[in-house]
C-alpha cells in the first residue's frame, strides 16, 4: 500500500503527502488534509528547509509506513 509520496520538487522545497487510516487534525505538520475514503486520509506538507523535517512529523511518516506495511492491522486482533 502507498503511504508517502513526494508530490513535487520545487527549487526551494518539496512538497509530499502521507496516507493515514483517520484524519490527525491537532498537528501544524500538514496544511491540508483530505479524506479520500473511510480508510485513506491524506495529509498533505511542504518543506523549504531540512530543519522543517521535525521529530513531530518524523513520527507521522513511521506512522504512515506502518500503515503502509499493514501492521497497523495487526495491533487490532
Amino acid at each position: 500500500m502507498r503511504f508517502a509520496s513526494i508530490n513535487r520538487l520545487g527549487k526551494d522545497f518539496l512538497d509530499g503527502h502521507l496516507v493515514f487510516t483517520e484524519p490527525y487534525n491537532e498537528t501544524l505538520c500538514f496544511h491540508r488534509i483530505e479524506v479520500v475514503t473511510k480508510n485513506a486520509v491524506v495529509h498533505h506538507f511542504k518543506l523549504y528547509d531540512k530543519s522543517e523535517l521535525t521529530d513531530e512529523l518524523k513520527m507521522y511518516m513511521r506512522m504512515a509506513y506502518q500503515i503502509g506495511t499493514r501492521k497497523h492491522l495487526d495491533r487490532k486482533k
